[in-house]
């Protein structure tokens, strides 16, 4: 298993999603990034690959294909406008056999895969990743996840 992330509190919360349901806390299996490029190589044949909370544009989605074509399975979760615009733009990313895709802008990054993993109404995600989610998309509608959120360094937190 390996899995692909963004380099923000989002993103490492994605990726302990997965280390918690997959009970897999080797770090090598973890690989955070910011939205360059990924690390491709990095992916063995046949591993089952997760990329959470991060988001493809025209500029890297040849990584997301090189990825594919390496890996048994890859699940994309995303909620970024450049994910959503590159569907659009590449309805044929629905079809490579090996890739799941769950992108929705309603919600973040460990949110959704939170939902994915557990397949959990709104009510049964835990509040901290409810906290997360509202600070990252910008919604700031509970007071208490903008005030601890911007209050703490969250470089300090990695898997």
């Amino acid at each position: 298993m390996l899995c692909y992330h963004h380099n923000d509190l989002d993103g490492r919360c994605a990726a302990a999603v997965v280390a918690h349901y997959f009970k897999d806390k080797n770090p090598g299996n973890y690989i955070e990034s910011d939205y360059s490029s990924l690390k491709t190589e990095l992916c063995r044949n046949n591993d089952q690959v997760f990329i959470v909370d991060y988001s493809f544009t025209e500029d890297t989605m040849q990584d997301l294909l090189d990825i594919c074509e390496r890996a048994r399975r890859v699940v994309w979760i995303d909620h970024h406008d450049s994910s959503i615009d590159l569907v659009h733009k590449h309805p044929e990313l629905r079809d490579i056999g090996n890739l799941r895709i769950r992108l929705s802008k309603e919600q973040s990054g460990c949110y959704l895969t939170y939902q994915y993993f557990y397949n959990a109404s709104q009510g049964g995600v835990p509040l901290f990743i409810q906290l997360i989610s509202d600070y990252d998309n910008w919604n700031h509608k509970n007071p208490v996840s903008y005030t601890n959120l911007r209050a703490h360094d969250t470089d300090q937190y990695r898997l």
